[in-house]
């Protein structure tokens, strides 16, 4: 009886060997599938999920001290929203200059603001977000690091120091807190925007020579990268014309987190994700009755107001569908 147990036990310790291996053979599958599968599925991006979920935890806190309203520091004097950095003494433009940031000491020049990133940095100033939540970690961004005191500049240094485009509040537009029928569609801020004046030759204010945007649609124009194994209507976004229909620089063009005004982050594969398959990168045209038709995706084009990112568009005063993030 001894010699047949003994017999019998290692037998059965081999069978269970054999079978944790396949189950750890099984979840390193998974796990390169997943990888594969969802590239934002990265430290990088988790990390970048949750910095939008910080920021609208922010907006959340400033509008409730602000009569639900939002963040809006554009005053009568404003009049674009893509000059990043304008009011700082020690602004640095990559259409301006080449190479590394000046040197300059961080200040305030009093100028009136011009860029709605400064809404964002009023989080920073007033609502205890640092500059580090700002900067996607999958991006060629840094923090504003300069500032020791946050409230005695009023914006980023520049597009650098800033991975994240917001809401146009530029004029009399008034992102509100609402928990109305589009407050889990309405997009208030997503990774950067492509056409970005850093990343895109055609951006406002000139844009650099020969940015990532520009490189990626000379690399293939149409994206004709049609893939059975995805649904229809992503097979039919691929097919990019122009920089409006790319997605952020931020995550290599593979799509970007957006956060929505109820306070939840998606991750987004295209840009037609505001109410109404509304394209987040542009100002929505209200002059068209095209009807909607999600898997025809010219039914979404005719709605694009192409020109609108042009630093100075700004929203419909009434606006409660449509997302329009810059700069």
């Amino acid at each position: 009886m001894v010699e047949s147990s003994g017999a019998a036990t290692p037998d059965k310790a081999g069978l269970g060997s054999i079978i944790a291996a396949v189950v750890i053979l099984f979840i390193l599958v998974l796990i390169i599938v997943s990888a594969l599968t969802f590239p934002n599925n990265g430290a990088g991006s988790a990390s970048c999920t949750n910095n939008l979920s910080q920021i609208g935890k922010a907006y959340r806190v400033w509008a409730s001290l602000h009569r639900q309203a939002g963040p809006d520091v554009f005053t009568d004097q404003s009049t674009h929203w893509h000059e990043v950095g304008n009011t700082r003494t020690d602004a640095w433009s990559p259409v301006r200059d080449d190479g590394e940031p000046s040197k300059a000491e961080p200040g305030d020049n009093g100028q009136p603001i011009q860029s709605n990133t400064a809404n964002l940095w009023v989080l920073v100033a007033e609502s205890g977000l640092t500059p580090q939540v700002l900067i996607c970690p999958l991006s060629d961004g840094r923090p504003d690091s300069f500032v020791v005191k946050h409230d005695s500049v009023r914006d980023f240094r520049g597009e650098t120091f800033c991975s994240y485009s917001f809401q146009n509040v530029l004029g009399p537009y008034r992102l509100m807190s609402i928990e109305g029928t589009n407050a889990t569609t309405l997009a208030v801020a997503a990774d950067a925007n492509p056409m970005r004046r850093d990343f895109w030759s055609g951006g406002p204010g000139g844009g650099v020579p020969i940015g990532v945007t520009n490189r990626r649609l000379a690399e293939k124009p149409r994206f004709e990268e049609d893939d059975e194994d995805t649904e229809p209507w992503n097979r039919q976004v691929k097919h990019i014309r122009q920089p409006w229909e790319l997605n952020s620089p931020n995550h290599k063009f593979k799509g970007q987190n957006v956060l929505y005004l109820d306070g939840h982050v998606e991750w987004k594969e295209h840009p037609y994700c505001g109410p109404n398959w509304d394209n987040i990168w542009l100002r929505r045209r209200t002059d068209v009755s095209v009807p909607i038709d999600p898997a025809n995706i010219e039914t979404l084009r005719a709605y694009n107001d192409e020109a609108s990112y042009n630093g100075q568009s700004t929203l419909d005063p009434k606006s409660e569908d449509d997302s329009f993030l810059v700069p």
